[in-house]
């Protein structure tokens, strides 16, 4: 079964990769600098943010099934893998080859991840134990956080914003996964009933917040970014959350731990030197950052800089 959840956490991945190129797109094109009750509307008959909102849902569901049957440690770093698909669909964007760094920063990444899926999954437990308390000291561990990085983004520049936005959807995608393993493992064991249903309330609501951050953020950086932030923030999140609130280990062992404590160090590391040279690519090939709205604008000849 955990074969199957890493199977299809895998899958939902692509999807949230094509989801971030073409809502991105969509609301750059149609937002620009924020969105408003307007652009909202636009953005509603859209084509491409439409596709992009079907490949969202696909991701979602299949993200859904994972949870069901493997634990948060061994699922939710998975995520992060997105990158690869996020970097390759960059580079055909930008139509030029991949570099040695970004070679370097993805293969730090994925070895990272993996190293940290193995050795999370000896620790898996057949039948936690999960009850609606632990459900509510998850979503206030998580809302604390998520104002506070809305905060952050609400009172920095574009770049900020965008990293503000997205960390913040990230809690909210990380409680959209913490609600699913409560309510799947719940059902699974105990049936139907008023706790089940509460928590299942409360994923739509916590995904819905998600989906709004998250079009802020790409009305105020790149879509490399937002992913990135996203592979981030997501996995350590729920990760964190599912350790300390849950009960859900993440390894067997002390030396376990520190290794664990090292290759999620190893993929952090990869995934910021991967952003960082996705963001600067953007003005060495030719382009500039408007700093009112964080998005790139050719440099002609004979343009102010700066």
């Amino acid at each position: 079964m955990i074969a199957l959840g890493i199977a299809l956490a895998t899958l939902g991945a692509l999807c949230f990769v094509a989801a971030a190129e073409l809502q991105h797109d969509a609301v750059r094109s149609v937002a620009g600098s924020g969105l408003r009750l307007r652009s909202a509307k636009e953005l509603a008959r859209n084509r491409r943010w439409l596709l992009g909102l079907l490949a969202l849902g696909g991701g979602a569901g299949l993200h859904t099934v994972a949870l069901a049957v493997a634990p948060l440690a061994v699922v939710q770093p998975i995520g992060v893998l997105a990158l690869l698909g996020s970097t390759l669909l960059a580079v055909r964007r930008d139509r030029r080859r991949i570099r040695s760094g970004e070679l370097v920063a993805l293969g730090l990444t994925i070895a990272g991840v993996v190293g940290f899926v193995l050795l999370a999954i000896p620790a898996v437990r057949e039948n936690p134990v999960l009850d609606g308390a632990a459900a509510l000291r998850a979503a206030g561990m998580i809302a604390v956080l998520a104002a506070g990085l809305v905060l952050f983004g609400v009172l920095r520049g574009a770049t900020g914003r965008c990293v503000g936005f997205a960390g913040a959807a990230a809690a909210c995608y990380a409680l959209v996964s913490v609600l699913t393993r409560i309510a799947t493992v719940t059902l699974r064991t105990s049936g139907w009933s008023p706790t089940v249903l509460a928590v299942l309330a409360g994923i739509p609501v916590a995904a819905a917040l998600g989906g709004w951050l998250i079009q802020h953020a790409y009305a105020s950086g790149s879509p490399d970014l937002v992913l990135a932030w996203l592979t981030v923030g997501d996995p350590i999140v729920a990760v964190g959350v599912g350790a300390a609130v849950l009960g859900e280990p993440i390894a067997t062992s002390l030396p376990s731990s520190a290794v664990q404590l090292s290759c999620a160090a190893i993929a952090i590391a990869g995934i910021t030197v991967l952003a960082t040279h996705r963001s600067s690519t953007t003005v060495h090939s030719g382009h500039r950052i408007d700093r009112r709205f964080g998005e790139a604008e050719p440099i002609s000849v004979g343009s102010k800089q700066g």
